[in-house]
């Protein structure tokens, strides 16, 4: 028995040291990351060796790993890689003739100086990498870094609770919980994004140097001094469809957890004023709006159709997956796409191509002013004004009436409703030539519904109006 009871203890004590050691690890890591509210860069270097150390010894921790991933991140631009070439951002930036000054502190101080610039002008020196190496830096360095980062953001779910003491922020306490972590990670999938679009297309060879003097000198043409000094620029690499499919992956993983971040930080019901990010009424206003756009994005590159967005009287349709190509379309080829350009740089509009103009990214000639403008000749209208009901108004019942006022000129209406609790879209269409519209079959239990309206006619769409919330009954 005594012998049973001996080994259950060992195994205990064993089974501790790694949860032991992360913890160590970890304490020793916020504290040089934060430094009392005044961090600087040997800190951060040496929180992320902590990180590193504590993800070791407990891989599956999801603290351990959401510090990892933000410190990799920002030691990429403060220390010098491993092994020849560029392995880091800092490497990139001394080629470029951006170094480290002696300040180690971040808030107070610049940690970085350009040693190419005199008298106010940047003079690119000899060390100044070709076009080509500053793809194949991002393409294979930074995006495998970000990768890295996505697999430690991985491991992080929707239980983490993270407070960051007033004894570490030099200020008041900060909470850390999971809509942060899903900004986060939507970020880094809109970086990883970008970073395989642009590259996807061939830069090789290309003297950056001289494109950088041309430019200073305001005497850069992308006729003459890209397009055809440089036969091969801009068209897609080998590999490069894949490189793309790769992008809308992320893009749309970015979209969707925009969503879901927005939809776990307005369903929180404890104090926001101590969260890293919180949403006030004018940050929900500009986020509806962005999720609205998102909305539309991820339609053109799910249904390879225009994205429809409208901002004031102008109204612009983009067909992203134009881009990435689809079952019907291959991806593009900037340069066999690209319009000629004038001498002035601008774009001959004369002999924009019907049919093959960006892959069809962007209308053609012909489609510019029914896309763009409408019809060209009819006035859109103006928002309409919301009516009730009013802005966080409570009210009861298993049907709600919205209405507003009738917009000048306006033939239709778009109307958006969003109920939080289910993260459910409930009205995004056309309702016609109507100033109301009833919502039926409601909980009447409290939730709270978000709705906004903009007003169209042949010429286009308005702008959506400010975003109104009320809230349906409950106690």
């Amino acid at each position: 028995m005594k012998k049973t009871v001996l080994i259950a203890l060992l195994f205990l004590l064993l089974a501790s040291v790694p949860v032991t050691a992360a913890s160590a690890s970890l304490a020793a890591g916020r504290s040089a990351l934060f430094n009392h509210g005044e961090p600087t860069c040997s800190g951060i270097i040496a929180a992320n060796n902590h990180f590193r150390n504590a993800v070791q010894e407990a891989p599956d921790n999801p603290e351990a790993n959401f510090f990892y991933a933000l410190s990799r991140l920002l030691v990429s631009g403060l220390e010098k890689g491993q092994g020849p070439g560029f392995t880091s951002l800092l490497d990139l930036f001394e080629a470029f003739g951006i170094t480290r000054t002696a300040n180690d502190d971040i808030i107070n101080g610049d940690i970085y100086y350009n040693t190419s610039q005199y008298d106010g002008v940047y003079h690119p020196p000899l060390t100044v990498p070709e076009a080509g190496r500053v793809s194949q830096f991002f393409i294979i360095q930074f995006v495998s870094l970000l990768d890295d980062v996505l697999a430690n953001l991985t491991k992080v779910n929707n239980t983490i609770a993270i407070t960051l003491t007033s004894f570490e922020t030099g200020d008041t306490a900060v909470e850390i919980d999971y809509g942060d972590v899903l900004i986060f990670k939507s970020a880094v999938n809109t970086l990883k994004g970008l970073m395989l679009t642009i590259f996807a297309y061939n830069i090789d060879g290309i003297d950056t140097a001289e494109l950088i003097r041309l430019c200073q000198a305001d005497t850069f043409k992308i006729q003459n001094d890209l397009i055809d000094h440089y036969p091969s620029a801009l068209r897609l690499i080998s590999g490069g469809a894949a490189q793309l499919a790769k992008a809308k992956a992320a893009l749309l993983a970015a979209i969707n957890l925009t969503q879901e971040a927005f939809d776990y930080i307005t369903a929180e019901t404890d104090n926001q004023n101590n969260d890293l990010f919180s949403l006030n009424e004018e940050d929900i206003e500009m986020y509806l709006r962005t999720l609205a756009q998102n909305k539309e994005a991820k339609a053109s590159l799910n249904e390879d159709r225009p994205a429809k967005f409208s901002e004031g009287s102008n109204d612009g349709r983009y067909n992203f997956n134009s881009i990435f190509g689809s079952a019907s379309k291959n991806p593009l080829d900037l340069r066999s796409s690209l319009p000629p350009f004038n001498t002035n740089g601008g774009l001959s509009w004369d002999n924009i191509p019907g049919t093959s103009y960006l892959n069809r990214f962007l209308p053609d000639k012909a489609e510019q002013y029914t896309w763009i403008n409408g019809d060209g000749t009819t006035t859109i209208p103006a928002p309409p004004i919301l009516s009730s009901p009013t802005h966080n108004a409570n009210v009861a019942g298993t049907s709600v009436n919205l209405s507003w006022s009738a917009s000048s000129g306006a033939t239709q209406y778009w109307l958006w409703a969003r109920r939080t609790s289910e993260n459910a879209v409930i009205v995004n269409q056309n309702i016609g030539n109507k100033t109301s519209y009833t919502l039926t079959g409601l909980p009447n239990n409290g939730d709270n519904y978000y709705w906004m309206v903009r007003a169209g006619n042949s010429g286009g769409w308005s702008g959506l109006t400010a975003a109104r919330r009320f809230f349906n009954g409950g106690a």
